[in-house]
């Protein structure tokens, strides 16, 4: 882990620095957006410049010329880290817009999720024989038992009329695959499955999860949006003092340390949470990083001087 990055995490918890990591110059970028949708833009960019572009709008655009940072080699060096799942949803439009392709490590496992749940519900009832009637469903998913087909089969064709997006079919397939072949261990698995065990690192996509779910895990390049008193530390609900600040510091202090190259912290003058517009200002927690250590960016970048946008006619 670079030094820098240790010393930033300490000075969030406001310790003396005792561990020294590897030498580096790197800095902290800090970025200020207007809103919620301006920093999900702003990372989406980010991303596809450092990956040398993922459209030909990249280098139209001179968002991108083509190619990518050193030390960038796929889209799975990304991570983007929330305080909360609420935040998500702007980031996944910016990603798409911006031709990303990425994983989302949500606060409940896949298998936990409608209408996921439900299919494997009535997936064990018709296994274990405690589902009562023979609709032509039924007898579709006892044939397909017999024969021993793979487990993402019998779900999807559960899954039929459902209101459920390629993307989710393609993750069921995924991550049912990772599984030991025999239906009662795929029971046994999900029953103590976590969120984490979703997070497949051989996937090519930026992955988007919570602080929580972040523990333990590594990145080239993580970005922390949402770095606003209010968001971190989360007291949307309520002050937190004491022990319940310092967890939040601790929070932070974890999603700092997930980097091994570079780290991105943004935060936003405008945000909607839950309905309700609010207006926010950098987070404390951030305040106390030293400054030498911080490196403040302009967004959007500046036009090279000349440029103009070309006449279609």
């Amino acid at each position: 882990m670079p030094d820098n990055i240790i010393k930033a995490g300490t000075d969030v918890l406001e310790k003396s620095n005792d561990f020294s990591g590897c030498p580096s110059n790197i800095k902290i970028h800090i970025q200020k957006c207007e809103t919620e949708n301006s920093e999900a833009d702003w990372i989406a960019s980010k991303i596809e410049n450092m990956i040398g572009g993922t459209r030909s709008f990249s280098f139209e655009s001179r968002m991108s010329d083509g190619t990518a940072k050193q030390g960038t080699e796929s889209f799975s060096d990304f991570a983007i880290l929330c305080r909360t799942t609420h935040m998500f949803e702007p980031i996944i439009v910016a990603l798409c817009n911006h031709g990303i392709a990425y994983q989302v490590i949500s606060a409940e496992p896949f298998f936990n999720m409608e209408p996921v749940k439900t299919a494997i519900a009535s997936f064990k009832k018709i296994y274990y024989r405690k589902c009562k009637g023979q609709s032509p469903a039924h007898s579709r998913i006892q044939k397909m038992i017999m024969e021993k087909q793979p487990v993402s089969n019998i779900l999807i064709s559960l899954l039929e009329g459902e209101d459920i997006s390629e993307q989710d079919i393609s993750k069921l397939k995924t991550l049912t695959s990772d599984i030991a072949y025999g239906y009662d261990n795929f029971f046994k698995s999900i029953a103590l499955r976590r969120s984490i065990d979703d997070y497949n690192e051989k996937v090519e996509a930026v992955t988007l999860m919570t602080l929580h779910a972040a523990k333990g895990l590594e990145f080239r390049t993580v970005f922390i949006p949402g770095c606003e008193q209010g968001i971190i530390p989360f007291e949307l609900f309520g002050r937190k003092s004491g022990e319940e600040l310092e967890e939040e510091k601790r929070l932070f202090y974890v999603g700092i340390t997930r980097t091994k190259e570079n780290l991105f912290l943004s935060y936003a003058g405008k945000r909607t949470f839950n309905g309700r517009l609010l207006l926010q200002r950098k987070s404390v927690f951030v305040d106390k990083i030293k400054d030498e250590l911080l490196n403040f960016e302009i967004w959007p970048p500046k036009k090279r001087p000349g440029a103009s946008q070309l006449d279609l006619f």
